[in-house]
């Protein structure tokens, strides 16, 4: 069956509109004062801390990376560490162009190369280890909270921020655990659900898949730990960022916590996250513990992001269909040890 005409047009306008709606935000941001141009010249002027945070965020890919290579081992498959980083950074410039979900599709496409037959699993296993990338976002601010304990009780707004994000992790943990759980998938709502979803008994195979973790749940703990790692190495490279962008703070470890904040408010969908408005968020934190530099420093990810952008689409275009493909069992034996 052919897609739509209106949804096949609506997905070529997407890349432009998402363009047009990041470049009105930092128009905006811009026009009122948020953002000051001339502190991103610390990018370069101050070059050692931005090497510092790229190598820092290079770090977080490989985490993440790491965490895909820890779930797919739990199921009988294997990747290496290099293809999975490799899948990471396609990920990464198809965000340039896709929502974010696209780029788990096109990480999709390439893992299940050769694996027809398994495709549906493959694709949970990417979702899930999305789901648990997301859980480390949602848990880091709950971390490092009780280390600013001053901000946290005089800010209202911060304390919302982080029951929020309590909230969120508890869900998307507790709905992992009711997969897990044979009361939880054969109970009345569950079994509803899967009856009354329309798509050919996906949604049953979809949780056989997360069912299959029961046997080895420390997997999860493993993947979720490295999540937490892989975020943590985020919160680093804002910090070398503010440090670059805004030499002689004083609170470039505070700056971090708030970026951590910002990031839940860009995950959750009660904002419309992407270019702008991450960066309106991370400078209203900022503005509310007494600080300056929230939209620059940002700003100064994203140059980061889009640096290693062209490493994953020379990947893409040298077809790596051929080798991104996990293999069965009898590689399993050779998969590192987490």
């Amino acid at each position: 069956m052919s897609p739509l005409p209106g949804r096949d047009v609506g997905r070529r306008l997407w890349p432009f509109l998402r363009l047009a709606l990041a470049a009105g935000m930092i128009w905006y941001l811009a026009s009122s004062g948020t953002i000051e141009w001339r502190s991103l010249g610390g990018l370069v002027k101050n070059w050692p801390l931005t090497m510092g945070a790229l190598a820092a965020l290079f770090a977080g890919f490989a985490m993440a990376s790491w965490r895909f290579c820890i779930l797919t081992k739990a199921q009988a498959l294997h990747v290496t560490l290099g293809n999975s980083l490799r899948l990471t950074l396609i990920g990464n410039a198809a965000n340039f162009l896709l929502p974010t979900i696209g780029s788990d599709i096109v990480r999709i496409w390439f893992a299940s190369g050769g694996h027809g037959g398994r495709r549906t699993e493959i694709a949970t296993i990417v979702l899930l280890d999305r789901v648990i990338g997301l859980a480390g976002i949602l848990l880091l601010p709950l971390v490092l909270a009780p280390f600013f304990p001053g901000v946290v009780r005089g800010s209202p707004v911060i304390v919302s921020v982080l029951l929020l994000s309590a909230a969120a992790a508890a869900t998307l943990l507790g709905g992992i655990l009711v997969a897990l759980s044979r009361r939880g998938i054969s109970s009345a709502p569950v079994q509803f659900l899967l009856k009354a979803f329309p798509l050919r008994g996906y949604p049953g195979r979809i949780l056989d898949t997360i069912h299959g973790y029961r046997s080895n749940v420390g997997a999860l703990g493993r993947a979720l730990a490295w999540s937490l790692a892989a975020n943590l190495c985020a919160v680093g490279c804002i910090i070398l960022l503010q440090l670059a962008t805004n030499p002689g703070t004083a609170h470039a470890l505070l700056g971090g916590f708030l970026a951590a904040l910002a990031f839940v408010l860009n995950n959750v969908p009660i904002t419309p996250g992407g270019i702008g408005f991450t960066e309106a968020a991370v400078d209203s934190l900022f503005t509310i513990a007494g600080m300056k530099g929230g939209a620059e420093t940002m700003l100064g990810m994203r140059v980061l992001f889009l640096l290693l952008a062209p490493v994953g689409v020379v990947l893409y275009l040298r077809g790596v269909r051929g080798y991104l493909t996990p293999a069965t069992a009898p590689a399993v034996a050779a998969a590192p040890q987490a």
